[in-house]
């Protein structure tokens, strides 16, 4: 199915069939460019959305159990008098990874009830998944390098059973691979457009879509966090950017993976106009600006 479109003058363009393709061609590649732009906001605040979540719980119960802490929108930071047993330590590296990530299952879970949102709404749901799931895995990956975050509870259990922490890491990522392949669907139905379902088409979509706002967004991200503080744990960032990284593990399978789709499935006609989700831009740029004001 060929979604219908017109030239300047007005005329359908299905007159010439083969200026029709290559014309609905150079419409399909031009608006991918606001598909990419979309999902880069979209990526940045369901990032922050589950980091602002997972990092409030944390706090909370923190203070919940007299620990002296301070809440910074780079880092969490603890007294350095504070001595720490497992209970302790558990409950205030692992609950608030362990919660986002259990919302990011329950959410793909049910991915498909969604079907009646708009295609960016999906997309934004299926980010908002992606970094839940992710954001507990990477820090069990990023915390047996660094030592800190969930590394806490690994290090006080396990240490110094390297064997142990090694088998950890790739467990983590051979979890993340395959939930990444379970669910590579998923994002494809984010799509705006039926003729970026087509099997010849998905890998380009899911670069422009997925793994291009992955690295732009990180990059944005790593600015927005350390543009210029250096946290009271110098590990710290590259604990942060390996938590990132590890995503790449969750989404190489989404990339390698091709499914059929039903084309004859309709996309609400809104959603077929090049334009930026500026409901998605305005709401990024406040979370940001509030968070980084409120916790300066």
């Amino acid at each position: 199915m060929t979604e219908k479109h017109t030239s300047g003058s007005g005329k359908h363009l299905t007159e010439q069939p083969g200026k029709e393709i290559i014309a609905d061609m150079n419409f399909q590649y031009k608006r991918l460019w606001f598909f990419m732009l979309n999902s880069i906001v979209i990526y940045i605040l369901t990032y922050f959305i589950v980091y602002i979540l997972s990092e409030v719980i944390c706090y909370f119960i923190a203070i919940g159990q007299e620990i002296p802490t301070q809440f910074y929108y780079f880092e969490i930071a603890y007294a350095e008098s504070v001595q720490w047993d497992l209970v302790e330590t558990f409950s205030v590296s692992v609950i608030g990874p362990l919660i986002v990530f259990f919302s990011g299952m329950i959410i793909f879970d049910n991915f498909f009830k969604f079907k009646k949102l708009s295609p960016y709404k999906k997309m934004f749901v299926a980010w908002l998944a992606i970094n839940g799931i992710n954001f507990f895995w990477g820090s069990v990956i990023a915390g047996s390098f660094t030592g800190i975050g969930v590394g806490y509870t690994t290090d006080m259990i396990l240490y110094p059973d390297l064997f142990i922490c090694v088998f950890l890491v790739l467990a983590a990522i051979g979890i993340l691979a395959y939930i990444g392949y379970r669910t590579s669907e998923f994002f494809l139905t984010t799509s705006p457009s039926i003729y970026w379902l087509q099997r010849k088409n998905q890998t380009v979509y899911l670069i422009v879509t997925l793994l291009i706002p992955y690295i732009v967004g990180n990059v944005i991200i790593y600015l927005v966090k350390y543009p210029n503080h250096v946290p009271e744990r110098p590990d710290q960032v590259a604990y942060d950017v390996i938590v990132n990284l590890s995503m790449i593990f969750l989404i190489l399978p989404i990339l390698f993976k091709r499914y059929g789709f039903d084309l004859t499935s309709k996309i609400p006609a809104k959603e077929r106009t090049r334009t930026v989700q500026y409901q998605f831009l305005i709401i990024a740029i406040l979370l940001v600006l509030l968070f980084r004001t409120i916790f300066s």
